[in-house]
């Protein structure tokens, strides 16, 4: 009795990681969670001695495994732009995004307009995502730091903050930040800030 309550347990699991995946906007996690859901499948498979079932599911796992190892490995053209506000391209970028927007960034409709320094990221010539702060000297305090979901692989982040000149070569040397999500405070932490009198801040200098 014992065992096939396990089993039908087990199945319950693989088959609700694998509907959470399909949930998914981001196409790695995505990926992600649809391959932990096929190996959970496959072992079910295997546990039940439905073996058509398990060799399945096994195969999505390689497939999965492809398609997240091409992620990973892929190359793409980012570029950072200096813009103003009231650019046509930004307020379409920002209008065709508002609602999700708004789940990281709440207010950020209220605050945009008095921003004095706004870019938006390019990835492989489309607007992937935009950074709107204030600065004061060689100091910017950033309030939105938003990607689009189908861009959310920690590649455009990485490449403002890590590999692009283009912050010190706008004269920046710090960045500070105050998020208002979870998701976004771990974000940062993953961009290299770290907390900083009750804020997170990043140094450029060197």
């Amino acid at each position: 009795m014992f065992e096939i309550d396990f089993l039908t347990w087990f199945g319950y699991l693989a088959s609700v990681v694998t509907a959470i995946s399909l949930l998914m906007s981001r196409p790695l996690r995505l990926r992600w969670l649809n391959l932990a859901g096929s190996a959970l499948f496959a072992i079910y498979g295997v546990l039940i001695q439905a073996y058509p079932v398990a060799v399945f599911n096994g195969l999505i796992v390689f497939i999965d495994a492809y398609y997240i190892y091409k992620i990973y490995s892929s190359s793409s053209k980012f570029s950072t732009i200096l813009v103003q506000p009231t650019d046509g391209v930004l307020g379409v970028f920002i209008e065709n995004y508002a609602n999700d927007m708004g789940n990281f960034f709440p207010g950020y409709k209220e605050s945009f307009g008095k921003h004095n320094f706004v870019a938006i990221q390019m990835r492989d010539m489309e607007v992937c995502g935009v950074v709107a702060g204030n600065r004061v000297g060689d100091e910017l305090t950033i309030d939105i730091d938003y990607t689009s979901p189908t861009n959310r692989d920690y590649k455009p982040g990485s490449y403002l903050y890590r590999q692009s000149s283009f912050l010190k070569d706008n004269g920046i040397t710090k960045l500070w930040a105050s998020p208002k999500t979870q998701v976004h405070q771990d974000y940062l932490v993953k961009m290299g800030f770290g907390l900083d009198s009750g804020m997170f801040s990043r140094s450029l200098a060197g």
